[in-house]
């Protein structure tokens, strides 16, 4: 949903009309961010809490963890994403590769790399809420939330400044 929601229109060019309205270009970035956040929300968070109840019912508050846990995860894949979709044409490739050999292969493997995986952080706030033997990780949650923010956050910064720097000649 983070490609999905600006790499578009910075490949067909239509970004073009969008830049050249008076609007504060991380204002730009912030507000697709949003949307993304929105559409994860609605469409990946509430559905994932769902299938879990149905699965589990409130058994070991594993339906809540996983909804939060998909929630927060999702809202910083997003927002990186997002910077993907801003830095590169290659978005949608570039984010494969990150979740299959970082995320897919490194973040599971490699037990010091967990420390720097999306998909570890979000499973620290899954397993803080459900009291499920079968969820566990290594990540502390005093780590994972705070990590969960600087990136989120920082990531939608970084795609607001990298917009100021795209230029209305058709360079990019």
């Amino acid at each position: 949903m983070g490609t999905g929601v600006i790499g578009p229109e910075v490949d067909d060019g239509t970004i073009v009309h969008l830049l050249a309205k008076p609007i504060s270009r991380p204002v730009i970035a912030q507000t697709k961010f949003l949307v993304a956040a929105s559409l994860l929300a609605a469409f990946a968070a509430v559905p994932t809490f769902l299938a879990s109840y149905l699965l589990v019912g409130t058994e070991s508050g594993v339906a809540t963890g996983f909804g939060l846990g998909a929630l927060a995860g999702g809202i910083a894949y997003a927002a990186v994403f997002l910077l993907l979709g801003v830095l590169t044409k290659h978005a949608v490739a570039v984010g494969i590769v990150y979740a299959l050999v970082w995320e897919g292969l490194v973040g599971s493997l490699v037990p010091g790399a967990r420390q720097f995986s999306i998909q570890q952080w979000a499973k620290s706030i899954a397993d803080q809420i459900s009291t499920s033997a079968f969820l566990e990780t290594d990540v502390a949650l005093s780590f994972a939330v705070p990590a969960l923010i600087v990136v989120t956050v920082g990531t939608v910064v970084w795609a607001g400044q990298r917009l100021r720097s795209f230029s209305l000649t058709g360079d990019e």
